[in-house]
């Protein structure tokens, strides 16, 4: 729904009508509110909703109800990705964690770069983390391995096709494709 105001020629600050139509309802109420930075947010396949944020914490929303989870980290939780309502892989400030039906697992530390964004594959054999300066990171399943791109500004978004192949965008416009 959307509202229109008119201002008066007289006073710009004065309202003259406000037109909406009959059906506009008062908006829902919050769904979930903590007092927290809540930084990501990815839905799994079946509905499921990751949420990382402050000191670690990882909020999980399944059917109609959030819980939290404690990552074995106090630092910022940057970016999720979830394959299915099981699993999710978390980026934090120089790591990447993984939660499995409540148990986590840190599988990579030490990282020289804050990763800002993390997908994975359609088949979730393959996850891509991307960050500060230009950081890619690419997980077959086995090894991390660090990719090379052509750009050293932040990348800040990234998109896996069905076929495997990724992008990342970043800062200055900047569009890389692996």
């Amino acid at each position: 729904a959307r509202a229109l105001a008119e201002r008066g020629a007289d006073d710009p600050g004065e309202v003259l009508e406000v037109v909406a139509p009959a059906d506009v309802q008062a908006p829902p109420a919050n769904d979930y509110e903590v007092e927290a930075w809540l930084s990501d947010l990815w839905m799994a396949p079946n509905g499921t909703l990751f949420a990382p944020g402050e000191e670690g914490r990882l909020h999980i929303r399944t059917k109609s109800r959030w819980t939290l989870s404690q990552s074995p980290t106090e630092a910022l939780l940057t970016a999720a990705w979830a394959p299915d309502d099981h699993t999710c892989y978390v980026a934090s400030e120089r790591a990447v964690l993984r939660w499995s039906n409540g148990q986590w697992t840190t599988m990579i530390e030490g990282l020289a770069q804050t990763p800002d964004v993390i997908r994975g594959s359609a088949d979730g054999t393959r996850l891509f983390v991307a960050g500060r300066a230009g950081s890619l990171l690419q997980y077959d399943g086995r090894k991390w391995a660090h990719e090379k791109v052509p750009t050293h500004v932040d990348l800040n978004g990234l998109c896996v096709t069905d076929a495997g192949v990724v992008y990342a965008v970043g800062d200055d416009g900047v569009i890389v494709r692996g």
